[in-house]
């Protein structure tokens, strides 16, 4: 089973001038948890995040009876941004992103069973 969570990976690279190396650290995460351009086409018709792209704020919709859910933000290297859990009941969350950089994150939405993930871009 491939290593999920906190990686550092070390490069050497060696010549007649010396060896130089480096070290960097990464974050692995599940393969249940990429964003694999496969949708999940029953949570696809049913929620929605938007704007997007966005300037700081989105809105989550998660239409239907939402017992147990959980929005998880994440950069495009994998970093856990935020995970919020609206509470139960609650159909439409607002996401501030104003104090992260711009750029491209993943958004992963999970509500009674269902699975949707989508990239997001903030400028």
């Amino acid at each position: 089973m491939p290593f999920v969570g906190l990686v550092t990976v070390t490069y050497a690279v060696s010549n007649s001038c010396g060896t130089a190396t480096t070290t960097h650290d990464m974050y692995v995460i599940p393969a249940a948890d990429c964003n694999n351009g496969i949708p999940n086409t029953t949570a696809n018709a049913q929620i929605s995040i938007y704007p997007n792209p966005t300037t700081g704020t989105v809105t989550v919709l998660i239409p239907g009876a939402v017992n147990d859910a959980s929005i998880t933000v994440t950069d495009i290297s994998g970093k856990i941004i935020q995970v919020i859990h609206p509470q139960p009941g609650q159909h439409e969350t607002h996401v501030s992103l104003a104090n992260l950089a711009s750029g491209t994150y993943l958004v992963k939405v999970e509500a009674d069973g269902m699975q949707y993930r989508d990239k997001l871009v903030l400028w």
